[in-house]
């Protein structure tokens, strides 16, 4: 986990240039950049430390769809203490980007170990007990491969959507003569 430079101190963060995550960076999926930023000052006084590239990210925290949500880190970064960073050994048989993909699909499951209580939170011992399915290396690739491609197809499709709501209301615009 990370941890967070005393907001009262602008040495910490004022012209920060190493990247700090927060929960809502989450989202993301596949991280690349985030907005917030901390200084090398900020970072000496806090638990933030850098986290390993390609790590999966957990979010703790949060009511909404945050907690249990997860990220493939592909950037050097820092992060809060309301997210976690799994970096599967690399001697191991677990892939970073497999580990992402059955965490993903793990979702309802992960949010549903903290119990009904929406405002608890996940945390290492709870974490520690979550079973991942490993397949074989081969098999991890393949499905990391197909789910690739998948998710190009959809992001396709996205953009279309886009492109053609657009059309309709330049359309619509367009006849009621605005």
């Amino acid at each position: 986990t990370g941890g967070t430079p005393k907001s009262t101190i602008k040495d910490y963060y004022e012209n920060g240039k190493i990247k700090w995550l927060v929960s809502g960076d989450i989202h993301k999926g596949f991280i690349y950049d985030c907005e917030g930023r901390i200084t090398e000052k900020g970072m000496q006084n806090s638990n933030a430390r850098y986290l390993p590239i390609d790590s999966v990210l957990i979010a703790l925290n949060g009511q909404g769809k945050t907690r249990g949500t997860v990220a493939l880190l592909k950037v050097k970064a820092t992060c809060n203490q309301s997210l976690v960073a799994i970096k599967p050994n690399p001697d191991s048989d677990l892939l970073s980007e497999y580990l992402y993909y059955i965490l993903k699909s793990m979702y309802s499951y992960i949010r549903s170990l903290t119990g009904d209580n929406q405002r608890s939170g996940l945390n290492m011992p709870i974490l520690r007990k979550i079973k991942i399915p490993i397949a074989p290396i081969e098999y991890q690739r393949k499905i990391i491969t197909q789910l690739q491609k998948e998710l190009e197809i959809v992001n396709s499709n996205k953009l279309l959507i886009e492109i053609f709501e657009k059309k309709i209301k330049d359309r619509i615009a367009k006849v009621w003569g605005e």
